[in-house]
């Protein structure tokens, strides 16, 4: 069984999901958003992602997530998330030359016929 601190921290986890994802909070069937977010916190268990996610409109329930284009947004939410645009290469130049020299003909054939005799 589960001690009451484990509940309690649980239960606001799911609250916080709540709060932050549905639309109209005075409106739902908390029972119901709960278990939603019970199974959305199995799948994704890190609050920081959770944190991290920001929707234009959010929906009226957290069922949304469990469809396929809520689906498809979380693992989107996460990629974007693990993406870092910050880091700069470096490349190091070093001053000896890799391979060989290639020799370039200067004089180019003048007309069409010209190009297709020559050998390039």
């Amino acid at each position: 069984m589960k001690t009451t601190k484990k509940r309690n921290a649980e239960f606001q986890k799911c609250k916080y999901v709540i709060l932050n994802f549905c639309k109209d909070v005075g409106k739902i069937n908390w029972g119901k958003e709960v278990k939603i977010a019970k199974k959305l916190l199995k799948v994704c268990p890190d609050m920081e992602n959770w944190g991290k996610i920001n929707m234009a409109e959010k929906p009226t329930s957290l069922s949304w997530f469990l469809t396929e284009e809520g689906r498809e947004f979380l693992v989107l939410a996460e990629k974007r998330r693990k993406l870092d645009l910050d880091t700069k290469k470096t490349y190091s130049l070093s001053e000896n030359k890799i391979g060989e020299d290639s020799t370039v003909k200067s004089k180019k054939p003048k007309s069409t016929l010209d190009f297709l005799n020559s050998d390039l």
